[in-house]
């Protein structure tokens, strides 16, 4: 199938502002962490209250997530994306003014709402516009935005927060969510949308739940969402504990990873889609596998350079298997099913989110500090992953 030259550019100026949406989105995600100490010494809040309010937007996405699909079959995708992201730069200013525990705890289970329907709506959005054999790129391309999210997200919100406080920022997140609402609402036309009708109709929940294919996606996300969410969560206090490293240049090896990662997800993604359309199973197992395998071999490393090095290489081996695992449903799914797939998929990893971060903090209380039993839980877990994939069935 191939796209006029017209709606070849609109098709990719829509995938150009999903992609900073999503990267955005990977930012936000760690501003609330960055912004914790003077948060809660302005609005006098305990430690236990700072947690709820990071649980309760992990809470309400992961929930959102399984919705999506059902946003754009029943108010079309143009509706449902321009909406929540509407309200995501909403309740990103409303962060910004918040002036008490409630406020604050209220309006970020709110952001969750709005963000968690975001990757499944794209899925529906990217179907819509984009032929079958260029989807799974298209996803990827979407997805890669959160590794430079990752990379750059840590340094800005520092930044920002030491320089102009921790509300611009919030408030700097709400001008670029308004900003990209406009945009939207302006480029992004399909004829469903034109035509006040429904979007391409998803099927239900519970459908995808019985799907063996989708269910073994989401546990192997949810093996990734460990290591993104889980390991990364403790690796930096572990190169300044462990491996001695000062704070400046922690945070700037920590990018290196996750800058390569999003140049060889798109690179491989390419590959994959043009020149190795029936490997994506085996792509999968193999990357896996040997970042597992190398996991260890980080773990046992003398050095910190050869530590970083073999870190590198493992993240970029997880995001090929995470850009994987999001490109399978787009290139084997037809569109009817790709939003409330993505949901489910989704949820598994921001589950992970929710629960490693958690187990990894008690097994280095368990065992006097010391990181191994976190490095082998997340290689048992991503060893469960490559079994899991060597177990679906071809296309």
């Amino acid at each position: 199938m191939m796209l006029s030259a017209e709606t070849n550019r609109k098709s990719w100026l829509l995938l150009v502002l999903i992609f900073v949406a999503w990267g955005f989105g990977y930012v936000d995600k760690q501003a609330i962490n960055i912004a914790a100490v003077p948060l809660r010494e302005e609005l006098s809040l305990s430690t236990g209250q700072m947690g709820a309010v990071m649980s309760s937007f992990f809470f309400m996405y992961s929930l959102m997530t399984l919705s999506g699909g059902y946003l754009a079959s029943h108010f079309g995708t143009r509706r449902s994306l321009i909406g929540i992201v509407l309200l995501w730069a909403i309740f990103s200013c409303l962060t910004g003014m918040a002036g008490s525990f409630l406020m604050l705890i209220s309006v970020r289970f709110l952001l969750g709402f709005s963000q968690g329907g975001f990757g499944p709506i794209t899925s529906v959005a990217i179907a819509e516009v984009f032929p079958p054999e260029m989807r799974g790129r298209a996803k990827t391309f979407q997805v890669s935005a959160g590794s430079m999210g990752v990379a750059f997200g840590a340094l800005f919100c520092a930044v920002s927060t030491a320089w102009f406080g921790w509300r611009f920022m919030f408030f700097f997140f709400g001008f670029m969510g308004l900003l990209i609402t406009v945009l939207l609402a302006t480029f992004y036309h399909t004829k469903p949308a034109a035509a006040g009708e429904q979007g391409v109709s998803q099927v239900g929940l519970g459908t995808m739940l019985r799907n063996p294919f989708i269910l073994k996606l989401a546990f192997i996300q949810f093996g990734l969402g460990v290591f993104i969410w889980g390991l990364n969560a403790w690796l930096p206090s572990y190169w300044l504990e462990v491996k001695g490293l000062d704070m400046v240049h922690m945070g700037t090896l920590s990018m290196v990873p996750w800058l390569v990662s999003f140049v060889l997800m798109n690179f491989s993604s390419y590959l994959l889609e043009t020149r190795f359309q029936h490997s994506q199973k085996a792509v999968l197992t193999a990357s896996l596998l040997l970042g597992a395998a190398l996991m260890y071999a980080m773990l046992r490393a003398d050095s910190v350079a050869a530590g970083f090095s073999l870190l590198t290489v493992v993240t970029v081996l997880m995001s090929i298997a995470s850009a994987t695992v999001y490109m399978m449903p787009m290139q084997w799914m037809s569109a009817h099913e790709v939003g409330t797939a993505t949901g489910v998929i989704i949820f598994g990893q921001q589950l992970a989110g929710v629960v490693a971060p958690v187990v990894m903090g008690y097994l280095i209380s368990l065992f006097d500090g010391s990181y191994d039993a976190v490095f082998g839980f997340v290689i048992l877990i991503i060893f469960l992953g490559a079994g899991t994939a060597l177990s679906i069935k071809g296309k």
